[in-house]
C-alpha cells in the first residue's frame, strides 16, 4: 500500500467528491492486463465521495470487470447515504470491525516502541484509528490542536462565545491544511516543470514550456482541490 505497486491503483480524492472524469480514467486503466502478476487491484478510498456521475461511470465495469481486474471499493457502510444502491448490489460486502483500544495501544507498543501509558491514552482518543492514535502520541502539536479543538467545542456552546470560536476554528483548519500540503505542492510542481523541460536550453523547449500551460494549470487546481479537502476535514475534526 506505498503507492509503488504497478498493479494497484488507488483512488484517493483530492477535493471533497471524486468526479466522473476520474472515474472514465480509471475504467479504461483497468481494462488493461496486468502488469507483473495475474491481478490487477484497483482502490477506490472514500467511494462515498462519488459524484452521481462517477458511481454511473463506475457501475458497468464493476458489474462486468475485466477477468484480471479486482475492484475495492471503501465506504464507512453500505447504507444509501455512503454507496449508491446500483453499487452496492453489485459487489460482495466485507465489514472491517474497528479495532479495540487494547489492540491498538498493542500496536503503538509492538511496533513504534511507545511507552505503555502513551499508549494507551492515544489509543482511547483516537475513536478506533490507529494512524491518529500514533500522531497523538508522538506529536505534540497534533495534541495542542486537539485540547485545541476541544475548548472551542466547549466555547462553541457560549452564545458570546460561539462566532468566536467557529471563525478560530476555520482559520486554524486553514492554516493546518496549507503547512500539509504546501512541501508538497511544491515538490510536484517542480517535478511537472522538470519534466516538461524547464531550464532546457535544446530547440523548441520553450515552445514545450508554452504548450504545457495547461498541465501546469490543471496541476495547481488539483491541489488547491486537495487543499480545500484537508480544510474541510481539519475544521471537523478528522
Amino acid at each position: 500500500m506505498a503507492g509503488t505497486h504497478a498493479d494497484v491503483r488507488r483512488i484517493i480524492p483530492e477535493g471533497l467528491s471524486i468526479g466522473v472524469d476520474a472515474m472514465r480514467n480509471i475504467v479504461q486503466i483497468a481494462s488493461r492486463r496486468p502488469g507483473t502478476g495475474r491481478w490487477q487491484i484497483v482502490v477506490v478510498e472514500d467511494a462515498d465521495r462519488l459524484t452521481e456521475g462517477a458511481a454511473n461511470a463506475l457501475l458497468k465495469v464493476v458489474e462486468e470487470p475485466p477477468p484480471s481486474t479486482v475492484f475495492l471499493l471503501c465506504a464507512p457502510s453500505v447504507d444509501p447515504e455512503d454507496i449508491a444502491i446500483t453499487l452496492r448490489s453489485r459487489c460482495r460486502h466485507i465489514a472491517l470491525v474497528t479495532p479495540p483500544v487494547d489492540a491498538i495501544a498493542r500496536v503503538l507498543v509492538e511496533s513504534d516502541g511507545l511507552p505503555e501509558a502513551d499508549a494507551a491514552w492515544a489509543a482511547s482518543v483516537s475513536g478506533g484509528h490507529v494512524g491518529r492514535a500514533r500522531r497523538l502520541a508522538t506529536d505534540g502539536q497534533a495534541r495542542e490542536r486537539r485540547l485545541r479543538a476541544l475548548s472551542l467545542a466547549r466555547d462553541a456552546a457560549t452564545p458570546s462565545r460561539a462566532y468566536a470560536a467557529a471563525e478560530e476554528l476555520v482559520a486554524t483548519a486553514e492554516a493546518e491544511a496549507k503547512a500539509l500540503t504546501g512541501d508538497r505542492n511544491e515538490s510536484e510542481a517542480e517535478e511537472l516543470r522538470t519534466a516538461l523541460g524547464a531550464g532546457g536550453t535544446g530547440k523548441g523547449t520553450a515552445g514545450t514550456m508554452r504548450g504545457a500551460t495547461g498541465a501546469i494549470k490543471d496541476l495547481e487546481r488539483r491541489q488547491k482541490s486537495r487543499q480545500t479537502a484537508h480544510r474541510a476535514m481539519r475544521s471537523t475534526g478528522r
